[in-house]
């Protein structure tokens, strides 16, 4: 192999390299705020308290893909501790 081919093998790799480095850091950020507090309902003629997230239940979907990167804040203002399982 001469040195011109060892510089056109290695220039190719870099690009390819580099080009590979673009494509990993290339992802979207998605940022999302929980609030998870009791919150009253009444169904059925009965009157119920229930734990919700953003008023809702069950709580909003996350929507992330392969590669995204998501962060979330959770604030609890219930009256005792709380897990969210992902």
């Amino acid at each position: 192999m001469g040195l011109k081919n060892m510089s056109l093998i290695l220039g190719f790799l870099g690009f390819v390299f580099l080009q590979g480095l673009l494509v990993c850091t290339a992802y979207n950020v998605h940022n999302y705020s929980f609030i998870v507090k009791n919150t009253f309902f009444e169904r059925l003629c009965s009157n119920k308290t229930m734990l919700t997230v953003n008023g809702g239940f069950p709580g909003p979907t996350i929507h992330v893909r392969k590669g995204d990167r998501a962060y979330v804040n959770v604030h609890n203002e219930a009256s005792y501790g709380v897990t969210i399982h992902w």
